[in-house]
């Protein structure tokens, strides 16, 4: 297929084609594409391509999408800023109130001051008396409190069958509630556990336990066989006592400390055995001092299990 072109020579030379025919190439030209392309063919191309009025719509959208974009951004900084200015004003607050630094320093004294009181806590507590009671303190002293007693005692019974006789062991075990002292010490032994001996030589004391701490170097214990022996069944006197023979039917209730305040010692002596019998041992107690008291029974009578309890109040 060809197409017809028309002369247009040179502008005035009068050499091209006339206007008549010039417009029947034209129509012929446009007869031939006619019969090269339909409409259905046309039309199919063209859709293809994306006309102006398409293009012009997505613009829009596209433009609008942005805007969009861009009112967030604006928004977001907005309150990025704002809570920039909270966090400063916040600062600013902490900063006018005190440093950091400061409330460490003040923490630190605060826990200083706590260690110091407990320090001084502890030390008075240690001073608290240790005899069973319950202490606190009032007006700078030490004062027994709701569950103490406002007296100190000892309860038991007492046993005596024989004379002064003075008896030695070197090993062994000892007989609760009888008196003993260290006649001789060796290095190594201990009877600190066995009562208020306080492993000290000539010093009396009521055994609390049969066996010493160790008893294995040759040391020597003696007894006076007559003094009484007590089954103690109760005990919160604050300081330890001893037995000690004198005579027939005399014996001496004795403590290296003043144990016995004056007229504040309150004392029972009973018989319990020899109910309605008519040899009961007549007994009693003297008080001397605040260390001594006396043991009385008939001359050539002995302690049969008699009841004793030794009452001193504060």
């Amino acid at each position: 297929m060809t197409f017809s072109n028309i002369n247009v020579s040179n502008p005035n030379d009068g050499l091209g084609s006339k206007l008549r025919d010039a417009f029947i190439i034209v129509n012929d030209n446009f007869s031939l594409i006619g019969d090269m392309v339909t409409p259905e063919q046309l039309s199919a191309t063209l859709s293809n391509y994306a006309t102006k009025v398409y293009v012009d719509s997505e613009d829009t959208n596209l433009q609008n999408q942005i805007n969009n974009l861009s009112d967030l951004i604006d928004l977001g900084e907005g309150n990025i800023q704002a809570l920039q200015t909270d966090l400063n004003n916040l600062e600013l607050l902490v900063d006018g109130k005190a440093s950091i630094g400061q409330l460490n320093d003040s923490v630190a004294a605060i826990n200083s001051t706590i260690a110091a009181l407990q320090i001084v806590v502890d030390s008075k507590l240690s001073d608290a008396p240790k005899d069973g009671l319950t202490y606190g303190r009032k007006d700078a002293h030490w004062v027994v409190v709701g569950g103490g007693s406002s007296v100190n005692k000892v309860v038991g019974t007492l046993y005596q069958r024989s004379d002064n006789t003075v008896e030695q062991i070197n090993e062994g075990t000892l007989e609760i509630g009888r008196t003993y002292w260290i006649k001789t010490l060796q290095p190594g032994d201990d009877f600190s556990n066995c009562g208020d001996n306080q492993n000290t030589e000539d010093r009396r004391f009521i055994a609390t336990a049969t066996t010493p701490t160790n008893w294995t170097n040759g040391s020597s214990i003696q007894w006076q066989v007559g003094a009484p022996v007590i089954n103690i069944l109760e005990n919160t006197l604050k300081q330890p006592f001893y037995f000690e023979y004198l005579d027939k039917g005399e014996y001496w209730i004795q403590s290296y400390d003043t144990l016995f305040t004056v007229d504040k010692t309150f004392c029972l002596l009973t018989d319990m055995f020899d109910k309605g019998s008519d040899n009961q041992i007549d007994v009693r107690i003297e008080y001397w001092d605040n260390t001594t008291m006396k043991l009385l029974t008939d001359t050539n009578d002995v302690l049969n299990g008699h009841c004793i309890e030794i009452r001193v109040y504060n």
